[in-house]
């Protein structure tokens, strides 16, 4: 993501329910002082967040972060809603390959989760990619795309400890090699290091970076939550968010 601009806005919920127009940082633990006038996310809840129904949400975080756990608790799939997983594919090809190496099948995983994606994108509903977050080229595609269908593409983004992840991929049987990993890891702080100047800029509300029409950021905390991620028209007007502790 590209920084080309300034200024980032903690978007507020009614109910509960946030509406992302530009960059949200949710996390519960956000690294430095909070921006001046913003709501201690320790203090706020967003349980729902809510798309426009035809849009391209991108979820992107490290290997074991618990994107997929997250996409399947809040996301129901259905004829307007298509939800793509490269560790759903992965999965599928792992059953097939028996004991072989992922590594030797892993381009046919990666062209299997690419043609779905294309698929999905010449329908008319949202479409939810899951993302490595290792990948720019797929996301500038992804913006593309979306303006091409005449809507707007949205970011999602799980920001876990690398201790975190790693254990997530332990407790889900696999995971990638330690180099790899590493890899994802530099990449990912070099991802949100490039966010720096939205989270650090306060109100007034501006555009989210690189084409996106929102960035929205969590932590486990903030992630467990999170209770249904919602695509329709009209969305809310306006977003302010409910104080932790209220039902």
């Amino acid at each position: 993501m590209g920084t080309d601009s300034a200024g980032a806005h903690t978007g507020a919920a009614t109910g509960g329910v946030l509406v992302p127009r530009s960059v949200h940082d949710l996390r519960a633990e956000r690294p430095g002082p909070a921006t001046s006038g913003e709501v201690p996310a320790a203090t706020a809840v967003v349980d729902v967040l809510a798309y426009p129904a035809a849009c391209v949400l991108v979820v992107t975080g490290l290997p074991g972060a618990g994107k997929s756990t997250l996409l399947a608790r809040t996301i129901a799939p259905g004829p307007r809603v298509a939800v793509l997983d490269a560790d759903v594919v992965r999965a599928r090809w792992a059953g097939r390959a028996g004991r072989l190496p992922y590594r030797v099948y892993r381009p046919l995983v990666r062209l299997s989760h690419y043609g779905e994606v294309a698929r999905a994108l010449r329908g008319a509903g949202a479409v939810v990619v899951h993302d490595s977050g290792r990948n720019p080229i797929l996301r500038r595609v992804l913006v593309r795309a979306a303006r091409r269908r005449g809507g707007s593409a949205h970011a999602l983004l799980l920001d876990v400890p690398a201790h975190q992840a790693l254990s997530g991929q332990h407790e889900r049987g696999r995971g990638v090699s330690t180099s790899v990993f590493a890899r994802h890891h530099r990449e990912w702080r070099e991802l949100l290091a490039r966010l720096s100047p939205w989270l650090a800029a306060g109100p007034p509300l501006a555009a989210a970076p690189d084409g996106f029409g929102s960035c929205v950021l969590l932590d486990r905390t903030a992630a467990r939550h999170l209770r249904q991620i919602v695509f329709a028209d009209p969305v809310p007007a306006q977003s302010r968010r409910r104080p932790a502790g209220r039902s």
